[in-house]
Parts: C-alpha cells; structure tokens; sequence
C-alpha cells in the first residue's frame, strides 16, 4: 500500500516555504499479497525564484543544521550567556545546538553556506 506524507522545505535563496508530498510504498496490494519491493520517492519541485540572488537567513548559514532546524555557532551561545551575566542571573546555557524558531531570520554571526552554491550551482 501507498502511504503519502505531507513535507515542507524552504527555499535557501528567498525562504518561501515548498510544500511537496512524499510518498512510500511498503510492496504489498490492499490485499495483503506481497506484490513487489518497498520503495520511497518525492514530488519535490524546486522553487521558481525570479532571481537566484539568496536572502541572508538560517536556511542558508554555514552554522544552520537543517535536520535539528538548530544553529551550531558557538558564539551565539556565548552571547546568550553573556546576556544573562548582564541581567545577574545565576545560571549559563551548555555549549549546545541552539533550536531556531524562524529559520528566515538571520544573527549577526551569519556566514553564507558554500556547500549549497556547489549544489544548486554546477
């Protein structure tokens, strides 16, 4: 049977959210017959950017991880912990991955990601 799964991407030059379905097919008819392999595939279709000039955004920095949407820049974690020095408060966040919750945003420790101008530019 066919199982589809709703999915969102957003596009790393102007952030606009792509949504595409995923689809995976587990080799067996409503039946029950094994009639095949199991298999996944998308209907992922790039974004029609007008222009291919990139927004500076999370999606597209060097220190963004995509599967966790977290960032892994430590200096954004040593500010943080700056600025709860500053305010008197007695604890201090972990050098750990920081979750983002809007990933078109971007920090002043932003870098461009080269791994993407090698993939969508080849």
């Amino acid at each position: 049977m066919t199982e589809t799964t709703k999915c969102k991407h957003i596009c790393p030059f102007c952030g606009a959210e792509i949504t595409y379905n995923h689809f995976s097919e587990d080799g067996y008819d409503w039946e029950g017959h094994h009639r095949g392999q199991s298999k996944c595939w998308d209907d992922f279709k790039p974004c029609q950017c007008e222009e291919r000039q990139y927004k500076q955004m999370c999606v597209n920095c060097k220190f963004y991880d995509q599967d966790r949407v977290t960032c892994i820049n430590s200096d954004v974690v040593h500010e943080c912990n700056a600025l709860l020095d500053k305010q008197n408060l007695s604890f201090q966040i972990p050098n750990v991955p920081i979750k983002i919750k809007k990933p078109i945003n971007h920090c002043k420790y932003w870098h461009l990601n080269v791994d993407l101008i090698e993939k969508y530019f080849k």
